[in-house]
């Protein structure tokens, strides 16, 4: 009986202990889209961040998303960080005109102008213009 007892008792603390996170920051960033981009219906507007120095074609693009409007040019976007006391990102925004969820060479984006951006607390507030890629 209690030869279980102790992997049990460990498989709830590290569960926990996942399960908790003493640092999750989050951030916001107003994205707007260019007046010379089309919006095309089916496209998605997508917000996608990684770490200090990464290009937007090196991000993972697991970010979040919201469905492209076509008679919308203004998005409020959220992102968040997990478990360090300070995340340094790079910020990035783009239009998956193809929606297959990742940038492609064509599709408009933009960056955070402060990029590498530091997040210590809930309050940045970013700006990302996405802009034709040319």
């Amino acid at each position: 009986m209690y030869r279980y007892t102790l992997p049990i008792i460990s498989g709830w603390l590290a569960l926990s202990s996942l399960a908790s996170c003493s640092y999750l920051w989050t951030f916001q960033v107003d994205v707007t889209v260019a007046d010379d981009v089309a919006l095309t219906e089916g496209a998605a507007v997508r917000l996608v961040y990684g770490g200090e120095g990464l290009t937007l074609d090196e991000i993972s693009h697991d970010g979040t998303f919201l469905m492209l409007e076509t008679d919308r040019r203004d998005y409020e976007m959220e992102g968040s960080v997990c478990c360090a006391p300070v995340e340094v990102l790079m910020l990035y925004a783009y239009v998956d005109l193809d929606d297959n969820q990742t940038w492609d060479d064509g599709e408009p984006w933009g960056a955070d102008p402060n990029n590498p951006v530091t997040i210590d607390d809930n309050d940045y507030v970013g700006s990302i213009l996405l802009e034709n890629d040319t």
